[in-house]
């Protein structure tokens, strides 16, 4: 039985692509003359599929269109003609309507090519489009495809706002798939930025000096400062350790007020203006709880931080950083966290800095220092560091 799925796999996965290369690429393979619109006879991809020998019956034909989670193949709606649905290199007007694009589009890709993206933009090279997606899903899987994975965010909505790029759409089933097109005066600048991740608390914010609020806020009693080289705000005020009903009416404190009034840290509101001037697009990724991610924004915003992305993963138990997952997803080029053990696992495309502060009772010591790429004393030595070896994007 798992014999036969294997074989059925195996032979969709051929068909499937024996099917892009005629229908989308060479036609000539098969004996194909694709119309204006690359539409072919069934008929006829079947007759000249035996011709290149490869026996498509019928019923694979059509189980290969329906199992294709990226609906590659359309049929014509009198049941009798067949299409790529994108990614030709051969001329066709697939008829893809102009509309305005959602505020951000996803595009996959692979490592190797991320140098060469950075620095030219993304480029169509032999086919008619770049193909975009605003479904995360499909952009890791196409992305995978081509090796290890990145993702890129494109500023979707400032593309089209471009006099010299159009964004267009089709619709394949209950997909919608977007496409750049490029008219004669390309632009100069690319219109997707390089993203650099920052945690907050102890990089963008002052943690430690609102825990002292806090405290007051619940205990009537702002505590006194014990050592201000503590990393741990329980070691930088003269507190006790709190359990049961202390325990519970102190955190009761650290409600959506709180998480929205944290003041910035030192020069980090700089820093992220250098970063954001230099190209690149700041998105805050917090092990905060999901249900305060709005009040962090709302925080970030208020202080002037060109931060409009922020991304609550919450905390784990285990070994590996609760913002692994979020940031394999976001494909930043740079990670900057103030906490060794959440540079764990965010995979390997990713610059890791870590940013030392506290040296008192710092957790940052020790063998997983391996993670971390770089070391800074705050972020405004970050940005300074990073901008001198990176190029600008702006």
């Amino acid at each position: 039985m798992e014999m036969d799925r294997m074989n059925n796999k195996n032979t969709l996965t051929s068909t499937s692509k024996f099917m892009s290369l005629v229908l989308r690429h060479n036609p000539g393979r098969a004996g194909l003359a694709l119309d204006a619109q690359g539409w072919v006879s069934i008929d006829a991809l079947l007759r000249g599929a035996q011709a290149a020998g490869r026996n498509i019956s019928p019923a694979l034909l059509m189980e290969v269109v329906q199992s294709c989670p990226k609906q590659r193949f359309a049929i014509s709606a009198d049941g009798l003609r067949i299409r790529a649905s994108q990614g030709h290199s051969v001329q066709i007007d697939l008829g893809l309507q102009a509309s305005v694009p959602p505020q951000r589009l996803y595009h996959g890709t692979a490592t190797r090519f991320l140098d060469s993206i950075l620095r030219t933009g993304l480029d169509r090279r032999n086919r008619h489009h770049v193909h975009l997606t605003d479904n995360l899903a499909t952009a890791r899987s196409v992305g995978q495809r081509y090796g290890r994975l990145v993702l890129l965010e494109i500023d979707a909505a400032r593309m089209h706002a471009d006099a010299c790029s159009t964004a267009r759409t089709t619709a394949s089933g209950s997909r919608t798939a977007w496409h750049r097109t490029t008219c004669a005066c390309e632009p100069k600048r690319n219109t997707m930025k390089p993203i650099i991740a920052l945690d907050a608390d102890g990089v963008l914010l002052d943690y430690n000096r609102a825990y002292a609020g806090a405290w007051e806020r619940a205990f009537g009693q702002r505590p006194a400062e014990a050592d201000p080289h503590a990393y741990w705000a329980m070691d930088r005020w003269a507190v006790q350790a709190l359990d049961g009903e202390r325990l519970q009416q102190f955190r009761a404190c650290m409600d959506d007020d709180f998480w929205r009034s944290i003041p910035a840290l030192g020069n980090a509101l700089q820093a992220c203006h250098d970063l954001q001037g230099a190209g690149y697009e700041l998105v805050c990724v917090t092990a905060l709880a999901a249900r305060f991610e709005q009040a962090r924004l709302g925080n970030l915003r208020d202080l002037g931080f060109p931060i409009d992305r922020v991304i609550a993963t919450g905390r784990t138990t285990g070994l590996r950083s609760p913002k692994a997952d979020a940031l394999q997803r976001l494909g930043p080029v740079a990670f900057v966290d103030d906490y060794l053990p959440y540079l764990r696992d965010i995979g390997p495309g990713i610059h890791a800095a870590l940013v030392c502060r506290g040296p008192n009772g710092t957790p940052n010591t020790g063998p997983d220092l391996v993670h971390a790429h770089s070391q800074h004393a705050d972020l405004m030595a970050f940005s300074q560091w990073w901008l001198q070896q990176a190029p600008s994007h702006s």
